[in-house]
């Protein structure tokens, strides 16, 4: 119903959002450069690129996907400490029988036997049920122990419309050492707030906006440029010069109609001096208007 992704190529390129839109997934996605948002594929991959590293013998680590089958099969088998049951229990209701099962045979007390289908089936979704229901539980255990050590750390950003910040952007480049690299940019004005804790900044009138997390800006102390989002105050002459025509519309200036220069006759009749052309009114591109919201 609803795929999470970052801001990937592949994830955002055309063939990506018409299969979305062909098969009615609601296709959202992560603030740049904020990989906590996935947080438990992120996770998984930490803890996998950790077992890969002790199963790889190799000094060219060539043959990390020769190994992945093993090392899968270890972390399915094993106990996870969020939901208390192995994956393959949650999954098949029992556990995985390794080679050594298989020679010595199960363990005493747990063999299994059964007269009829049926009877496994319900025994399987009685067993399934009951690990499910534990297993939900120690994850709301585990996601409020989570969330009580993450809050000790984290700080509440306050930003509000209209103020200026810095935008933390560290890419990395090529021929480039990430520690002389100016990761800050900047000045971005916030445009907008989406709660709770997302913003939209734009680096100028006509550039791109852009959705970052909070946790990326930082406050722009400096002299800030003249913000587009706010409107100067008209005078009292050009209100009511606006208010006199009859098809002014709200919030524009009506300009005085430029007058060209008189027409002069000579005294020759044949020799009349054509009305020169009227000048045309030159107007701002809509580019240039205000912003609206």
């Amino acid at each position: 119903m609803r795929l999470l992704s970052d801001q990937a190529p592949e994830f955002e390129s055309e063939l990506f959002q018409e299969l979305c839109k062909i098969m009615e997934i609601d296709k959202i996605r992560t603030s740049p450069y904020k990989p906590s948002t996935n947080s438990l594929v992120e996770r998984f991959h930490r803890t996998l690129n950790s077992m890969i590293a002790k199963a790889i013998t190799s000094d060219n680590q060539r043959d990390w996907d020769q190994k992945l089958p093993f090392v899968m099969a270890a972390y399915r088998a094993a106990k996870h400490e969020s939901t208390g049951y192995s994956p393959n229990f949650l999954i098949f209701g029992r556990e995985a029988r390794a080679p050594i099962d298989l020679l010595l045979g199960p363990a005493p007390g747990e063999e299994q036997h059964y007269s009829r289908t049926d009877e496994y089936v319900a025994e399987l979704q009685q067993l399934q049920r009951q690990s499910y229901a534990l297993a939900r539980k120690h994850l709301g255990v585990a996601a409020e122990r989570r969330k009580d050590a993450y809050d000790i750390r984290v700080k509440h950003a306050k930003f509000e419309v209209g103020q200026w910040v810095w935008y933390l952007y560290p890419r990395r480049y090529v021929g480039r050492s990430p520690k002389w690299s100016k990761c800050y940019q900047g000045p971005y004005l916030i445009v907008r707030v989406i709660e709770p804790c997302d913003f939209v900044i734009k680096k100028s009138r006509n550039s791109t906006p852009i959705v970052v997390h909070g946790d990326k800006l930082k406050p722009f102390f400096g002299v800030p440029p003249k913000s587009w989002l706010q409107t100067e105050p008209r005078s009292n002459v050009e209100v009511k010069n606006a208010a006199d025509q009859p098809n002014a519309v709200a919030g524009s200036t009506v300009r005085p109609k430029k007058v060209g220069r008189p027409r002069r006759v000579s005294q020759n009749i044949d020799e009349v001096e054509p009305e020169p052309r009227g000048l045309r009114e030159k107007r701002r591109p809509a580019r240039f208007q205000d912003f609206e919201m």
